[in-house]
């Protein structure tokens, strides 16, 4: 809102604690994300709350909330099939490659960009398929090696996407979080070049598609992930539940602290 100085087209504001906690559960849960089911939420919120417990910000309320929301979050994804949403994604990806590079069983080059969450959910799934040369590029170079320790991967230097020196490569994936338009320019190429755009918000320049070079957006993969819809409505249906079972038990609470406090004063 204006006239709290804060930008409204990224920030809600609740008056009051239902709102907040319904939003705050939904959130946690998955079901604000692009990608239904995001795991990488959950973790986010819980770096989150581990620095308001740092500086002492929670209150007992915060804290009352957040066992509830970090309880239904286990519940949900220890029984649906959110919980594979992301080897979905991966398989998705397998299947876009497999279409564009048809009877090639061997050597296609492939870069990684980012060795976050969500790279670390794919590179397992690329690396077992032997055709594939894997090379990981990342903004902190600690990290992309402590990551090849594990696979057989080349790490490369991040200044690489500043000289879009890309023209070696027959598939770019970009996962990396808070880096918009990190992927200006592809130069044109007589071969086929597959660019898939897993980060939010988007990593690469929608212009840099069009001729031999596709481009697949984070959004686009997932609704063509979706074959399951009817386990996903399901999925939907038992973590409305499970959140509405915790929020009873949070409002339950709520109440009785509140009478606490009207009786002592």
């Amino acid at each position: 809102r204006k006239e709290d100085g804060l930008p409204s087209d990224i920030v809600t504001m609740y008056e009051n604690t239902d709102q907040t906690a319904k939003h705050l559960f939904q959130v946690a849960n998955g079901l604000k994300s692009v990608l239904p089911g995001d795991r990488q939420v959950i973790g986010q919120l819980r770096a989150a709350y581990k620095l308001s417990l740092k500086f002492g910000h929670q209150g007992s309320l915060l804290e009352r909330c957040m066992q509830h929301v970090f309880r239904s979050h286990k519940q949900i994804f220890s029984h649906s099939t959110f919980q594979n949403q992301k080897d979905m994604i991966g398989l998705k990806i397998m299947h876009i490659i497999a279409k564009y590079f048809p009877g090639r069983n061997d050597d296609i080059n492939v870069l990684i960009v980012g060795a976050g969450a969500m790279a670390k959910e794919i590179i397992p799934l690329l690396h077992e398929d032997k055709k594939f040369n894997l090379h990981l590029c990342n903004r902190t170079l600690k990290k992309a090696k402590a990551l090849c320790d594990n696979y057989d991967m080349t790490v490369l230097d991040w200044d690489i996407l500043q000289t879009n020196n890309f023209a070696s490569f027959d598939v770019i994936i970009t996962a990396v979080s808070d880096c918009e338009k990190l992927i200006n320019y592809v130069e044109p190429t007589s071969t086929m070049k597959v660019l898939i755009d897993l980060g939010m918000p988007s990593n690469i320049n929608s212009k840099v598609s069009g001729g031999n070079v596709v481009l697949y957006n984070i959004d686009g993969i997932y609704k063509q992930a979706l074959d399951k819809k009817a386990d996903i409505n399901r999925d939907i249906a038992l973590i409305y539940n499970v959140i509405q079972n915790e929020s009873k038990c949070f409002f339950s609470w709520l109440d009785k602290r509140m009478q606490q406090l009207w009786q002592a004063a």
